[in-house]
């Protein structure tokens, strides 16, 4: 199947974001669970229809350059391709290569960005932003998220 094809075929997973700013449906005010530029968004239903382990991302981007990215990995997946930790992929994100790495929380492999100067997150001078991309989830929250 040639990439038009399958981009017109519907995603039989799911992308679910969770991003700052989002509008709190409790009391309607915006929330702020991550430091500034991460959010969390990840696939649900590639284990379950392919086998292959979910895919996860915390840059801040925009909600659609995020479903894309993590869209574009799930087409992949569907299409027979099987990604691996450490593994550096090219075509996913425009002319930026992204790397997959185990998320340190779960089975999921984070997509991983290298900063401006094309450095990654275990690189030496990585801009901080992009090192973040390495922790776990609970280092990643700011602590302002709603509690109610």
């Amino acid at each position: 199947m040639n990439k038009k094809e399958n981009l017109n075929r519907k995603p039989d997973w799911l992308v679910i974001m969770t991003k700052n700013g989002a509008i709190c449906t409790v009391c309607g005010k915006p929330d702020y669970p991550f430091l500034n530029g991460i959010c969390h968004s990840f696939t649900k239903g590639l284990k379950a229809h392919y086998g292959h382990p979910e895919f996860e991302l915390v840059i801040d981007l925009e909600p659609r350059q995020i479903m894309g990215i993590l869209n574009n990995l799930g087409y992949m997946v569907r299409d027979g391709r099987k990604f691996h930790d450490g593994e550096t992929v090219d075509g996913v994100c425009a002319s930026i290569p992204i790397k997959l790495i185990k998320s340190p929380d779960s089975a999921k492999l984070r997509v991983v960005f290298p900063d401006e100067q094309g450095r990654w997150p275990e690189d030496e001078g990585c801009e901080e932003l992009f090192k973040l991309q390495k922790l776990p989830l609970s280092a990643l929250e700011s602590g302002t998220a709603h509690t109610h």
